[in-house]
């Protein structure tokens, strides 16, 4: 998971490509300023890419490949939303 501000280009042409390379089955890149969460998935090493890419906004609910029973908030993931006590 990367949390991207201002390194987002960098985070979509750049990291997929060496996580994909490396075989990371899932990779998140979060912008916490615009509130969105891409989700990268389906990697085929070989060719370093992904085949699934969705892009989750405020109010979503993403699922883990590793864990089918648990759930993540999108809003969970953006400070101003997560509300108190969540960092």
């Amino acid at each position: 998971m990367e949390v991207s501000i201002s390194t987002v280009a960098q985070d979509r042409l750049s990291k997929t490509r060496i996580y994909a390379a490396a075989g990371v089955n899932n990779y998140w890149i979060v912008n916490p300023a615009e509130e969105w969460v891409e989700v990268y998935r389906s990697v085929n090493p070989e060719l370093r890419v992904y085949s699934d890419i969705r892009r989750f906004a405020s109010g979503s609910i993403l699922d883990l490949d590793a864990a089918p029973d648990v759930t993540v908030p999108a809003d969970a993931l953006f400070p101003s939303r997560a509300g108190p006590g969540v960092a």
